[in-house]
């Protein structure tokens, strides 16, 4: 699957007043914004990393078992409101956040490559060819979610922030990427770095990023639960579906 063209409805979009001046329409690009688990991943990372967690350590078992309910929860809810990554960050508290990196840069790559669904590198390269920015945008933690995006070649990120201090987690979220703050991180996104939104691409699997697709022109649902591929059969959006892992030959 390729993008369609560049450019919004009429092929341009209205310059925004910036602190060095009027912002020029040419001077505007695109970017393409993609959703992370269920949509490029074919499973939760942060559920894919329990186990990891767990046997370095960092995590305890009771946790990991939580983090079971969590995901079903997640499952249930559509992924409103973020019980898993509470979850998570409430069992990181006390965890030096040294620590977690070095486990997490010795785990990533060889835990989440295999759950990237089939397709996920021809159609980033797609968007990066036609001269698009690329963005992960995830309610997972930013340290997992920046770890996947060094994997796939995208530059930013936009994800939830663990708080620490002094270099430990305390336990709490300081920013979750979740439902609108998705949509809110978007638009901040765009206004700092000269990006259309109307020219934009958006792909997500759950109703919970209903906010998400709605900031851009070109909203995709990718794999869709039910209650997102009918508000995308409804709205007339692009239904993307991608092969997971496991159906490659």
């Amino acid at each position: 699957m390729r993008p369609g063209p560049a450019g919004g409805p009429g092929g341009r979009s209205d310059a925004k007043e910036t602190t060095g001046g009027q912002r020029r329409d040419q001077e505007l690009h695109g970017a393409a914004f993609f959703d992370l688990d269920g949509t490029l991943l074919a499973r939760s990372s942060v559920f894919a990393l329990a186990k990891p967690l767990r046997d370095a350590g960092v995590l305890r078992s009771v946790t990991v078992a939580r983090g079971l309910a969590a995901q079903a929860l997640h499952f249930r809810t559509g992924g409103r409101g973020g019980a898993r990554e509470r979850v998570l960050g409430a069992a990181l508290r006390g965890v030096e956040v040294d620590r977690l990196h070095a486990v997490l840069d010795s785990c990533v790559e060889h835990t989440l490559a295999p759950l990237i669904c089939q397709g996920v590198t021809r159609l980033l390269r797609s968007h990066r060819e036609a001269g698009r920015s690329l963005y992960l945008v995830s309610s997972a933690p930013e340290e997992v979610v920046t770890r996947v995006a060094s994997m796939l070649g995208v530059a930013s990120v936009l994800a939830t922030q663990l708080q620490s201090i002094d270099g430990v987690y305390t336990g709490h979220v300081s920013t979750f990427c979740q439902g609108d703050a998705k949509a809110d991180a978007i638009r901040h996104a765009a206004e700092a770095a000269g990006i259309d939104l109307a020219s934009s691409y958006a792909y997500a699997d759950s109703i919970s990023d209903l906010a998400m697709l709605e900031t851009v022109g070109h909203p995709l649902a990718v794999n869709p639960d039910r209650e997102l591929a009918r508000e995308a059969h409804r709205r007339g959006w692009e239904i993307l579906r991608l092969l997971p892992p496991a159906a490659r030959k």
